[in-house]
């Protein structure tokens, strides 16, 4: 009962949104579209959200190149074997991605879930270390956190590919090269209509508490909290020197979030690249600093531990994650929208309509006005406790 009742008040919020969203839009389509083309519209969406909580662990293992390691005699699927049984649950798939970037992540239904090792991790870290990295994510997985971030990337990170897309398809059809300014600003462009919105459901269904859950209940694992500290030290050093290009929507499901937080120079202007937006993660530093006040109170009672925990973590400064500038622009492109869709209402009506140009602007700002007051909202909270 109590598992249903945590259950109904996770999704509360989106069950809220979904029964408004559907009474609005039934009321307002069912005047205009025959009832037999609605409850089809819904069931095409209900059969888009079964693809999705089946297949989403396969699409982002698909998108990753992912190898399963299918040899049972592999010091890695020992290890992920050893400590799935200590916790009590199935044993994960294990795969390896070929990549210079150092990290892992968990994907998947409970049941069938999986954790995700990149052959650069593999390759810094000793033994001990990868089997820290490993219980953090089996840990992960036996909270129940994969199943929603798995969903959460898939679909956040459609949305954030779109700008990847359009800048190739500009070079394609003649805008330019890679360097060109005009394929860029089209990214760009798009990355301002869309990286909000993504950043937003991730923040929705993403919090950072889990990380330093994960971090505590994997040391109470494998009994070795200096092990974790050298792990998260060496790889935070490697994403911190090196660049690596991955979909910012993907950010909240890797061990360290890999982002770097430059701005874009384009055409001799400095603009964001909104990888801030997708900032989950605790930083790693306050994850260590916790790590070690856990190895050096072990004797201690949880409560007391957490308890001196959170009264010095109230008294540090907060320091302030700006995000007006990106915003601003994410608005001027929204704004953009609304010229051109006056502009192809207006070619298609032959004439300019001033009062109707006036009702559309007023609807479509109104409505702007409100999601973007919901977005900056959860945003700036999100970030800012983030950048503590």
């Amino acid at each position: 009962m109590n598992k249903l009742v945590r259950l109904l008040l996770r999704w509360k919020l989106l069950a809220v949104l979904i029964v408004v969203a559907g009474f609005v839009i039934g009321r307002l389509l069912g005047r205009l579209i025959p009832a037999p083309i609605i409850i089809a519209l819904f069931a095409f969406l209900f059969l888009i959200a079964l693809f999705f909580y089946f297949f989403s662990d396969r699409i982002l293992l698909r998108w990753y190149h992912a190898k399963e390691l299918n040899n049972e005699n592999s010091p890695l699927y020992k290890i992920t074997q050893r400590l799935a049984k200590n916790v009590g649950i199935q044993v994960p798939k294990v795969f390896i991605v070929h990549s210079a970037m150092p990290n892992a992540f968990s994907i998947g239904r409970n049941a069938h879930a999986g954790i995700v090792l990149t052959d650069a991790l593999i390759d810094l870290l000793d033994d001990e270390e990868i089997e820290a990295v490993i219980a953090h994510e089996i840990v992960h997985v036996r909270n129940g956190d994969v199943f929603i971030s798995t969903i959460v990337a898939v679909l956040s990170g459609i949305l954030t590919a779109v700008a990847t897309f359009a800048f190739w398809l500009s070079i394609f059809t003649g805008f330019g090269q890679e360097e060109d300014p005009a394929p860029n600003i089209i990214k760009f462009f798009f990355s301002s209509l869309l990286s909000p919105i993504s950043a937003f459901f991730v923040h929705i269904f993403v919090h950072r508490s889990r990380e330093f859950i994960a971090d505590e209940q994997s040391v109470q694992i494998h009994g070795k909290t200096h092990k974790l500290i050298s792990a998260l030290e060496k790889i935070e050093r490697e994403l911190r020197e090196h660049t690596h290009e991955i979909n910012p929507a993907h950010a909240h499901l890797f061990i360290i979030n890999p982002l770097h937080e430059n701005e874009i120079e384009l055409l001799d202007f400095h603009l964001p690249n909104y990888n801030a937006l997708f900032q989950t993660h605790p930083k790693t530093q306050e994850r260590i600093e916790r790590l070690k006040r856990i190895g050096e109170k072990e004797g201690e009672e949880k409560k007391e531990k957490e308890e001196i925990m959170t009264k010095e973590m109230r008294e540090k400064p907060k320091k302030r994650l700006k995000i007006r500038k990106h915003l601003f622009f994410s608005l001027l492109a929204y704004i953009l929208v609304l010229f051109f869709i006056i502009v192809i209402d207006t070619f298609e009506r032959k004439d300019f309509d001033f009062r109707r140009a006036a009702a559309i602007s007023f609807i479509y700002l109104l409505t702007l006005s409100f999601i973007f007051s919901v977005v900056w909202s959860v945003l700036r909270a999100k970030l800012n406790e983030c950048s503590r």
